[in-house]
């Protein structure tokens, strides 16, 4: 499609501003409309098969159509397509043409808006071309930390030799905030744009890849952890198939018979402590009763402590 077909610039045409994102000259995308001013717009550029401008609103401006609640540099690009909803809404198929930006809006007329083409300042191809390749090399090295950038939008990026559609296309894929997107987007000079691409995209690097790093101590953590329990548990099958605990059991049934008959030997505190001590003795603590005979807990009027004998 033709700028030319539509007339000169500036002109005044119908006013979309999408909540979104930003929309680049080279896309056609969907949009789902519900706002009454919106689908006015659009009915106007198809009646009358004239562009329609798009423009992106301002962060906590979303809703709002006001002279500062909308970035002032969007695309113009007809409408291919326009479908109504049952829920009300107005879903339409947008061929990006061109950037633009809007030089006048006035509230009293909301649905129009005056603008004129946004026009790139010349470069030198050969810095573009370098810039390019640091571009794609930076996106490659992305593209193996998340999957944002298929192989196959790779390739076509690479097989672009347009720079300034290049830029577009990758700034398309990229999740900035609108202030960051915009600035970007409405640089006229290349160079400074793609600049500031390729440091959106290497911070997205350095921020993947401490996500990754993050994530693999993590993840070490949790396996430390099943790992020491799925041992302990192995451990106690192993001592239950021995034998272990049963034995256990049976000498502390014997140590608490061997400690009451000397009961009366010992004293109230010394009988309690001990008593004390076999209920706090933890299994990897258990060394008493084999070690130990009767004649050991009580010896010429001696009081001996449970936690003095097991040590």
């Amino acid at each position: 499609m033709q700028l030319e077909n539509y007339g000169n610039f500036p002109q005044t045409i119908p006013l979309i501003i999408e909540d979104e994102i930003f929309l680049y000259p080279f896309m056609i995308t969907p949009l789902f409309l519900e706002n009454q001013e919106n689908i006015k717009a659009v009915e106007n550029a198809i009646e009358f098969n004239r562009l329609v401008m798009i423009a992106v609103s301002k962060a906590g401006k979303e809703g709002v159509r006001e002279k500062d609640s909308f970035y002032d540099v969007g695309v113009v690009g007809n409408v291919m397509r326009k479908i109504s909803l049952p829920d009300g809404k107005v879903k339409v198929l947008f061929q990006g043409v061109s950037k633009a930006k809007i030089i006048n809006f006035e509230p009293t007329s909301s649905i129009f808006a005056t603008v004129d083409i946004l026009a790139e300042e010349t470069q030198n191809d050969i810095e573009l071309k370098s810039l390019i390749n640091i571009l794609i090399d930076n996106i490659k090295k992305l593209s193996r930390l998340n999957n944002k950038f298929p192989a196959d939008l790779i390739k076509a990026i690479e097989e672009n030799d347009v720079p300034s559609r290049v830029a577009d296309l990758v700034s398309s894929v990229l999740k900035i905030k609108k202030d960051e997107a915009y600035k970007i987007f409405s640089n006229t000079n290349l160079e400074q744009r793609i600049i500031g691409i390729i440091e959106i995209v290497k911070n997205e690097i350095e921020s993947y890849k401490i996500q990754k790093e993050i994530t693999q101590k993590v993840n070490s953590k949790i396996e430390k952890s099943h790992k020491d329990y799925f041992l302990k548990e192995q451990i106690k099958a192993i001592q239950k198939e021995l034998g272990a605990d049963n034995q256990r059991e049976e000498d502390i049934k014997s140590f608490k018979k061997r400690l009451k008959a000397k009961k009366c030997f010992m004293g109230k505190e010394a009988y309690k402590e001990t008593k004390k001590a076999n209920r706090k003795t933890k299994p990897n603590e258990y060394r008493f009763s084999r070690c130990f005979t009767s004649s050991d807990l009580c010896r010429d009027g001696f009081r001996y402590s449970f936690w003095w004998i097991c040590r």
